[in-house]
């Protein structure tokens, strides 16, 4: 080798200066990294349904899953775990298998099998195991002067953020912080005195209906009482006077026909609203459906599918709250639409019987044929007759408002159970749909500033959230219901 290097210098130094030359290059393109990039064969996929058993969870979910996972190439073997609402199972693979490429035929077969699931269900997510994803540095917080609460809201709202802001980090985890929560525990006594009250304000109404309808039949008994007098005097003052108790009881008729027609308008206004936030809570289902299949969403089908959700809550806490101002006028959204047939029959019936009243006008037919001494008194009485059969078909009708009024009493209890209206799962819908703020836009002043504006209300103290409204059903002498009633 030394006889080579000076018969050779030039071949030398050049093989020398090469070296030094890569080994400059490899220095300078070397990354440092904790550990080597390197590709294990795992997957594992978690989904959850909050308040599922773990026999359920097994049943309806990690079987499902197991079976669909076993059809994949290179598949080695499926363990799974189920716990009280969460199902994990766990894929081991070939070595040497593409994992991005089975990562998307997972996301094919998870959207096939959330077709069949539950709303319950959330969106199973799919981890790949990669050393990369474990943190370089790892350090605890202290503060002095600061209790735990406190110092979460610190670490969490102000210490991450500035974290995550310096260049170079990739993320910032947070772990071991305490949540401030407010739990809401339904109160059986105070869902039993509103029911109460309900039942009363009810009974208020339906005593109100009926005492209506019997003045009626009082003025249409009157009226037959008179009509009888004018058949036995045979003189015109009676039958006129016959004539005013007729016109009387067509006034309570008239003003019976008015409550009922407003009752009729509430529901038929509720039943509409709620039929357009059916459709539109069916409309946002397909688009979130849609959404969900695409597999890889981007930012923004992400953030389109968490506003789509937000508006499904919100529209399913409006459909909720509908079906509870229907309850509390004695039905519901399952049979609105019999209760507003049954309101038109009545309505009908009265129609019916003031029609009864009025054919032909008999009675002031008759007081004037009888004044004005144009028709015998034979005649007088044959029309007499005709009077009183129809003021008996008018209280056949009446009595016909009545029965369905007792009828209606008797599924008063049933109709005003707030236990079925006022559920946790109830309230958490009504909680979620009121406990959000998020951007909605930008808005310029005449000097070309633009500010943000936000809709929405983030709840943030205790008693702003005991202040929530949760229905006005706009009943007299039923309160407006928050949530510390």
């Amino acid at each position: 080798m030394p006889k080579y290097s000076v018969q050779k210098p030039l071949t030398v130094f050049v093989a020398v200066l090469a070296v030094l030359i890569l080994g400059v290059v490899a220095y300078l393109r070397m990354t440092p990294d904790l550990l080597p990039n390197m590709d294990f064969p795992y997957a594992i996929v978690v989904t959850t349904d909050p308040g599922a058993s773990p026999e359920a969870v097994e049943t309806e979910i990690t079987r499902p899953i197991e079976q669909a996972m076993a059809t994949l190439e290179h598949i080695k073997s499926v363990t799974s775990t189920s716990q009280n609402s969460i199902s994990m199972v766990v894929l081991e693979f070939e070595d040497g298998t593409n994992m991005d490429t089975i990562g998307v035929d997972i996301q094919q077969k998870i959207a096939i099998l959330q077709s069949r699931w539950g709303d319950t269900v959330g969106v199973p997510y799919v981890l790949k195991i990669n050393p990369s994803v474990l943190p370089v540095e790892v350090a605890t917080v202290s503060y002095a002067g600061r209790d735990i609460h406190a110092l979460s809201a610190f670490v969490t709202d102000t210490l991450a953020p500035k974290l995550e802001g310096i260049s170079g980090v990739a993320g910032v985890g947070v772990n071991g912080c305490v949540a401030t929560q407010v739990h809401v525990i339904l109160n059986q006594e105070k869902l039993d005195t509103l029911r109460r009250v309900l039942s009363e304000a009810m009974d208020r109404q339906l005593d109100a209906s009926a005492q209506a309808l019997r003045d009626a039949r009082a003025q249409v008994e009157n009226a037959q009482k008179a009509l009888t007098n004018a058949q036995q005097s045979a003189i015109g003052g009676a039958v006129e006077k016959a004539m005013q108790t007729v016109q009387d009881g067509l006034q309570t008729l008239r003003k019976q026909r008015t409550a009922l027609e407003q009752r009729l308008a509430q529901l038929q206004s509720l039943s509409a609203q709620l039929s357009e936030v059916t459709t539109e809570r069916l409309r946002i289902r397909g688009q979130i459906a849609a959404l969900e299949a695409v597999g890889n969403l981007t930012d923004a089908q992400l953030e389109e599918l968490a506003q789509l959700r937000r508006e499904e809550e919100d529209l399913s806490a409006r459909a909720q709250a509908l079906d509870a101002q229907l309850r509390a006028l004695g039905t519901g959204a399952e049979d609105v639409e019999n209760a507003i047939n049954a309101l038109r029959q009545s309505i009908r019936q009265l129609d019916e019987a003031m029609d009864a009243l009025q054919e032909d006008s008999t009675v002031a037919e008759l007081s004037r044929q009888v004044t004005s001494g144009v028709m015998s008194g034979l005649d007088a009485l044959g029309q007499m007759t005709a009077g009183t059969v129809q003021l008996q078909q008018a209280l056949t009708q009446i009595d016909q408002g009545l029965s369905a009024i007792d009828e209606y009493r008797g599924q008063a209890d049933q109709r005003t159970d707030l236990s079925g209206m006022l559920t946790i799962s109830t309230l958490s819908a009504l909680l979620t749909a009121q406990n959000f703020s998020m951007p909605a836009g930008y808005v310029q002043d005449d000097e070309g500033i633009s500010y943000m504006v936000s809709v929405g209300d983030v709840f943030d103290s205790r008693s702003q959230l005991e202040d929530l409204l949760l229905f006005d059903l706009g009943i007299d002498g039923v309160p407006p219901i928050y949530l510390h009633t």
